[in-house]
């Protein structure tokens, strides 16, 4: 029997949230971060529309490509410097990494998927 490219991206799902939970048991915040970025990105890939579009395969993984590289860099520069002098825009890096570059993605999500997979609204409506 041929699997369905949805059923393949549950299976995906189920291996990244029995990751996250096992970082959860293990109390290691990594393996609990990085699945579920990668999660985020396979929900979007799952929730897309049936109908056939070219961005239904860049967003899901621009989204998780953008987040894994943000959350990479702060981890990074948190790890490689935690005491680290000097401000970028009176923050400390690692709160300015956060605050002017991770958050707008998050914020960018929703409205690129808004914007990226409409629907027109008198769709199964009963009159």
């Amino acid at each position: 029997m041929r699997q369905r490219p949805s059923d393949l991206l549950i299976y995906a799902l189920l291996l990244l949230v029995t990751l996250a939970v096992l970082g959860m048991l293990l109390a290691d915040w990594r393996l609990v971060l990085y699945p579920t970025l990668l999660s985020a990105g396979v929900l979007i890939a799952l929730s897309r529309p049936g109908r056939s579009h070219r961005l239904a395969v860049a967003l899901p993984a621009g989204v998780t490509v953008l987040l894994l590289a943000g959350y990479g860099a702060l981890d990074a520069l948190s790890v490689s410097d935690p005491q680290v002098s000097g401000l970028v825009f009176g923050f400390a890096p690692t709160t300015a990494l956060y605050l002017f570059g991770i958050a707008p993605v998050l914020l960018l999500v929703g409205l690129a998927y808004a914007c990226t997979f409409t629907t027109d609204d008198t769709e199964g409506t009963v009159e």
